[in-house]
């Protein structure tokens, strides 16, 4: 696929990148006069139209692929002749996503036959400084109580009590994360208004509670949620475990059926082993493989899945040299391109992996999936090299740009296409608009700032100054940040709340 360039200033991205194979009749195709081309930008409600320069037999067109299914009936045209023209409109508008297909087949009236499949680049696209939309745990935006206000103080169905990492979209319900609260709040959907009430609750037996424990429907600072398709896990920091789910939970105190970190229910010890770990903040899971960041033992552990007993030990180690080491920077004196310092946040999609290196004020990335232990990352964002890690260092020494981080933290995540990191002391939230490839690289995006030369929290109008008082457009440091199709999900977790912006 072509690398997508020169988007950092549209408004609203989806880059096409064209993959044409002919289905011929006779050694013959039909002649194109215009179609979408190498990197061409649409609106995510712009129509798809192809000219041919032959007039095409309506009742021969067919159009499949996975955007078939988001597609209205096509219709014809008459550009330079008769039904030349076909032209692919939304039902609505376009979903967000990478590698998306759309094929396209034709007769003319002349008997030649085409095949035409473009492989299509849906970006989500935010402005800097965008107000968010709708506010989760607050009764608005410009509200940051330790709880929301009109709960006088107690847990209910619609308050958050401190937030730490990302949520879960999955089959239509919404979990999110409630520290404090010793609990996951699971809603219908992504809410569309202020203030809306979870349906149920992981954790406790009613929403009014917030006991700790470590049971099997117990939490004691649950941070992440993340899903295989088939197992549901969910970080259980002050626990030191990882929860397994055989099925999606979707009632009120549900039970686990595994544990991960610990060797049974009910012990919560920490220590460094392939099967145990030391106060984990983060998980993230794809189809065959299971990722957490093991902050205390400054390393992230692999598994192969499924998960199918108690206690199973990782099968790869990434940060130490083996399971039984967990040195901050695998016990080098320097900062180097295999350790960590109290990793907080991993993404995948099989095969890249990024990790966020909280202390050492960056984020690593390989290229390609490790093939054994404490393997070298390939880049490193928010850092010239691999060897430095102070905050916010920038080639002329300490600054604020889009290319430096600050206790980076919890929030990370990507849709294959952009990436996303929640720059906690810098108080915003990064977005590249392109899989990073290279070191230190820009970030194209922020939200929470005016632009990427500042960092003030709850900063609204951009003076420098902090703020009591937020608005639909502050953060206070930020610790999640979370792809949803054409929304992105923000931890907002100082002010209490979690905020949902929607793609422009």
């Amino acid at each position: 696929m072509k690398r997508i360039s020169n988007i950092t200033n549209l408004p609203l991205v989806i880059v096409f990148s064209l993959l044409l194979s002919g289905c011929l009749n006779n050694g013959n195709d039909i002649p194109i006069v215009s179609m979408p081309s190498q990197g061409q930008v649409i609106a995510r409600a712009d129509n798809i139209e192809l000219q041919f320069g032959n007039s095409i037999l309506t009742g021969s067109v067919e159009i499949s692929g996975e955007l078939q299914a988001e597609a209205a009936a096509f219709s014809m045209a008459s550009r330079e002749m008769s039904d030349d023209t076909i032209i692919i409109s939304p039902a609505t508008s376009w979903s967000v996503g990478g590698d998306r297909k759309l094929v396209i087949s034709a007769k003319d009236v002349s008997g030649n036959a085409s095949k035409i499949t473009l492989s299509i680049n849906i970006l989500l696209v935010v402005n800097n400084q965008q107000a968010a939309s709708v506010v989760i745990g607050q009764d608005d935006f410009v509200s940051a109580n330790y709880l929301s206000s009109t709960l006088n103080g107690t847990h209910d169905a619609r308050s958050v009590d401190t937030s730490y990492g990302n949520p879960l979209f999955f089959n239509n319900y919404l979990y999110l994360p409630d520290y404090e609260g010793d609990r996951v709040l699971i809603f219908d959907g992504i809410p569309t208004s202020n203030s809306a009430l979870a349906s149920a609750v992981l954790g406790q037996s009613d929403f009014d509670e917030s006991y700790h424990g470590s049971g099997a429907a117990d939490f004691d600072g649950p941070q992440q949620i993340a899903s295989s398709g088939t197992q549901f896990f969910i970080v259980d920091y002050e626990n030191h475990r990882v929860v397994v789910y055989n099925q999606q939970p979707l009632t009120t105190d549900a039970s686990a059926d595994l544990v991960l970190g610990q060797s049974s229910f009910g012990p919560n010890n920490s220590s460094c082993a392939a099967s145990t770990l030391d106060d984990p903040e983060s998980v993230f899971a794809t189809e065959n493989l299971l990722f957490v960041a093991d902050a205390d033992n400054h390393r992230v552990l692999i598994w192969n899945l499924p998960i199918t007993q108690n206690g199973q030990p990782a099968n790869l180690v990434l940060g130490q040299v083996d399971f039984t080491h967990c040195d901050l920077n695998t016990g080098e004196d320097n900062v180097n391109r295999r350790g960590m310092s109290n990793p907080t946040a991993v993404w995948s999609d099989g095969n890249r992996i990024v990790v966020l290196d909280t202390y050492n004020n960056r984020a690593l990335i390989w290229n390609k999936f490790p093939t054994q232990n404490n393997q070298a990352a390939d880049l490193v964002l928010g850092q010239e090299n691999f060897t430095d890690n102070d905050a916010n260092t920038g080639i002329s020494g300490a600054v604020i740009n889009g290319k430096v981080l600050s206790d980076p933290y919890n929030g990370l995540d990507s849709n294959g296409l952009q990436l996303c990191i929640a720059d906690k002391d810098n108080n915003r939230v990064l977005i590249w608009n392109e899989f990073p490839t290279s070191n230190f690289q820009a970030a194209d995006r922020v939200l929470g700032q005016q632009d990427l030369t500042l960092s003030t929290l709850n900063d609204a109008n951009g003076d420098s100054t902090d703020d009591t008082t937020p608005s639909a457009q502050t953060l206070n440091e930020p610790k999640g940040c979370y792809f949803s199709n054409d929304k992105l999900l923000v931890n907002d977790m100082a002010n209490s709340r979690w905020l949902i912006y929607q793609s422009q």
